[in-house]
């Protein structure tokens, strides 16, 4: 990835480093923002990544956090700013676990209540395995892991979502959504305090006010690397990170440029990639991306 290299290279000049504990958070961020370890495997499997390409979006993602904390050392965030972000995305800090037993209509799902309601959270699971027709969660008998409420909406599961922060730990329910009838169980509820959540905001706070300066840093690192794109998919443009299409009206941008990484990022259409990720297309034949080797006078 094109985004990935330019970070490489900006943390390079400016002597910015990562351990295997940052890159390991980044990548429990990834599992955390898909809802966990078997999504993200799901997810990386359907976008053709292997562990080892998703093991390095963590690294440019931990390496982007830590470019946005050396440009912004020596400030710092109000004690009022950080509470008034935590009230306004109080959503995301507040989770819930479930599993389901998808079927094709609500009416299934309501024949199937009863039977469910007296199971054990591990016999509910079991159920899931045998019953489900959610393939993609029926193994993991049908956990979906910790997600915040915004989650369930994004995925067209508002219904699912209200059900399930409206009911307590140990109910189980059906609702319907577009997918047909689920059978629910809520396993697990957890809400992350201000205290704990402080760290992060400020973090997150800081990577907010150093974004201009770092999108500045790996403007000019992008342009020293002198990156060229096959004609036929686009060009690359320096300035705004991304593939290009020239027209006559003027560039169209086909791929977006790396955001900076600002703690879990929720896919915004169900995707493994964080929104802002360069995807950018391949040809066996001719490789649409050609890297020239910066020379002594580009800071090697």
């Amino acid at each position: 990835m094109l985004s990935a290299r330019v970070v490489e290279e900006a943390a390079r000049r400016e002597g910015v480093t990562v351990t295997s504990g940052q890159v390991d958070q980044q990548y429990a961020a990834l599992e955390e923002s898909v809802g966990g370890p078997e999504q993200l495997q799901q997810q990386a499997a359907a976008a053709g990544l292997t562990p080892a390409l998703v093991r390095d979006l963590a690294r440019t993602r931990a390496l982007t956090s830590a470019l946005a904390d050396r440009l912004s050392q020596g400030t710092d965030v109000p004690e009022e700013e950080l509470r008034a972000a935590y009230e306004a995305n109080i959503d995301q800090f507040d989770q819930v676990r479930t599993a389901q037993v998808q079927l094709a209509t609500l009416a299934d799902a309501q024949a199937l209540l009863p039977q469910a309601r007296g199971l054990s959270d591990e016999a509910f699971q079991d159920l899931a395995r045998e019953r489900s027709v959610d393939e993609s969660t029926k193994e993991q008998g049908g956990d979906l892991g910790l997600q915040p409420r915004s989650a369930f909406d994004q995925q067209g599961l508002e219904a699912f979502g209200a059900a399930a922060f409206g009911a307590r730990v140990g109910d189980t329910f059906a609702v319907e959504s577009p997918r047909g009838g689920h059978v629910v169980r809520v396993i697990e509820r957890d809400t992350t305090t201000f205290e704990q959540a402080r760290d992060d905001l400020r973090r997150q706070a800081l990577e907010s006010q150093s974004g201009p300066a770092l999108q500045e840093l790996l403007a000019r690192t992008a342009a020293d690397l002198d990156i060229t794109i096959n004609p036929r998919f686009g060009a690359w443009d320096a300035a705004s990170l991304a593939v290009v299409e020239r027209t006559d009206a003027g560039d169209r941008q086909i791929s977006s440029p790396e955001a900076p990484a600002t703690g879990p990022q929720e896919p915004a259409d169900g995707g493994l990639l964080p929104e802002g990720e360069p995807e950018v297309p391949t040809d066996p034949e001719e490789p649409p991306v050609e890297p020239e080797t910066p020379s002594e006078t580009s800071g090697r």
